[in-house]
């Protein structure tokens, strides 16, 4: 796959070329089968519809989708029906091999907030520390019940790897979570010297120390 192609896949393009395995559809189509299977327990790929028609058209352009028909209903707008073509399926094989094979530079929000969380006060980081801890404790109650729902099923299961994978990785962020609380606890992770202990309001708490 040349690079200018594979430029053009984004998660979003990658999640229309998977829909368009199934069948032609049109974009409106394939937005709304988008939002009827990622559910709050199966976030996948963002969709926005600015975004879906624009990444249709970088897809069509680097010939990875064509267009096959355009149809109109009543006084509805001309609606185009797309197809995957032979290219766009061996651009998607590419990129999903080695999306499966190598780890990506990903930059996940959570990883700079620990990076950063000396720069608060440590009354403060524990605290939103326990409120991640509920909030994945939540999640994966709701992870856990979705999978098994499904674990019954053997024909269905492939399908929800996602679901699968969701869950071990809410497990091992909880334990962080839970492990780093009692480290700050017992007096083995120290708030440094110098810390500016940032507040809410974006400065140094100024909090008498005895008032904390």
């Amino acid at each position: 796959m040349d690079e200018p192609a594979e430029r053009a896949l984004s998660p979003l393009a990658m999640a229309v070329l998977e829909l368009l395995h199934e069948r032609s559809m049109h974009p409106y189509e394939i937005q709304q089968t988008m939002r009827e299977r990622q559910t709050a327990e199966r976030r996948i790929v963002k969709v926005r519809v600015g975004s879906l028609y624009h990444t249709i058209e970088r897809l069509e352009r680097f010939a990875l989708v064509e267009a096959v028909e355009t149809t109109r209903e009543g006084r509805r707008p001309e609606r185009t029906v797309y197809r995957i073509t032979d290219a766009g399926r061996e651009a998607f094989a590419d990129r999903l091999t080695r999306m499966v094979a190598l780890s990506a530079d990903e930059y996940p929000e959570f990883l700079m907030a620990v990076a950063f969380l000396h720069q608060l006060d440590q009354e403060l980081a524990v605290q939103k520390l326990r409120v991640r801890r509920t909030h994945l404790a939540g999640e994966l109650a709701t992870l856990r019940a979705v999978s098994s729902c499904l674990a019954d099923d053997v024909s269905e299961r492939m399908y929800w790897l996602d679901v699968d994978y969701r869950v071990a990785m809410r497990e091992a962020e909880l334990a962080w979570v839970t492990e780093t609380l009692d480290r700050i606890e017992d007096g083995d992770l120290r708030w440094p010297a110098s810390s500016p202990a940032l507040s809410p309001g974006g400065g140094p708490d100024t909090t008498p120390e005895d008032e904390r």
